[in-house]
């Protein structure tokens, strides 16, 4: 009896204490990529276990934006973003907490941009010799599902780079039975400052709050009066949203709570000009 009792408690020890060490981040504690991207393990950590179950299900989102908070799909070299992850739960139990790992790779050769800065309270930027990559990732178990760093773009002909990026809800009980992971990548293509709509520039278009809740807020710096046609289109290229409206002194707002969870572009248009705006949607 005690010796079943001693074994029984072994097994929840070891348990323990391997999702404790993983709630630290992989590249940090255990020298792992575990995003999905080339040359990194699964994310899912199927052979090994981790994670494993289907009580909690989740995808993921990943998002680049400017200083504007501008979501791009073209990078400037040289320029600094913002790259966002939310971990969205789209089934079962409810997440205790949540965990990410993030990495850069340039498509060519699939080596680390090696530029990550600025991580946000629940991040933390950490090397793993095992994979020669620097990743962003969880520094424990997040109370948050969205995690912030920020990314420099490589030089000037450097091409395409992808962002892999694995994320998960666990449920807190200390193993890692009954959690859910799930990865995503975006690739985004090498740009010039010229590829910057200059009639967005011209406008100074905003719209806030980005990412949008409930509603969308424009606002111009000149004081735009008129009828204007507002369109909302999905990734897919896809006409979701559209009206004619008035713009009263340059500022604009509107309903969005029929729109579903995602990335768009909105356009603003006149008889003569059309302004793009890119957003996410929570």
């Amino acid at each position: 009896m005690k010796r079943n009792l001693l074994l029984q408690l072994l097994i929840i020890g070891i348990g323990a204490f391997i999702w404790m060490s993983h709630s630290a981040g992989r590249a940090a504690d255990k020298n792992q990529g575990n995003t999905g991207a080339p040359g990194d393990a699964t994310a899912t950590c199927g052979s090994s276990g981790c994670h494993a179950g289907s009580s909690i299900t989740v995808d993921l989102d990943i998002a680049v934006m400017d200083g504007n908070s501008n979501m791009v799909s073209n990078y400037v070299p040289g320029e600094t973003y913002t790259v966002r992850v939310t971990v969205n739960q789209t089934g079962g139990n409810n997440p205790a907490a949540f965990g990410y790992q993030l990495v850069a790779l340039t498509d060519s050769d699939n080596q680390s941009t090696e530029s990550f800065s600025n991580p946000a309270s629940n991040v933390q930027i950490a090397n793993a010799t095992s994979t020669g990559r620097t990743y962003a990732e969880h520094n424990g178990p997040s109370n948050t599902n969205t995690f912030d760093v920020e990314w420099t773009a490589p030089a000037a002909g450097s091409g395409s780079v992808t962002f892999y990026s694995a994320g998960n809800g666990v449920n807190g009980n200390g193993m890692s039975s009954g959690d859910g992971a799930s990865t995503a990548s975006m690739t985004l293509n090498e740009g010039t400052s010229s590829n910057f709509n200059p009639t967005a520039l011209k406008w100074e278009l905003k719209l806030f709050p980005n990412p949008v809740r409930e509603s969308i807020n424009i606002s111009a710096n000149e004081l735009l009066n008129g009828e204007y046609t507002i369109t909302v289109v999905d990734m897919m290229g896809r006409v979701v949203k559209s009206f004619n409206s008035p713009i009263v002194d340059g500022n604009l707002s509107f309903d969005a709570n029929d729109l579903k969870t995602g990335h768009y572009s909105l356009m603003v248009q006149d008889k003569d000009e059309t302004a793009v705006i890119q957003f996410s949607k929570l």
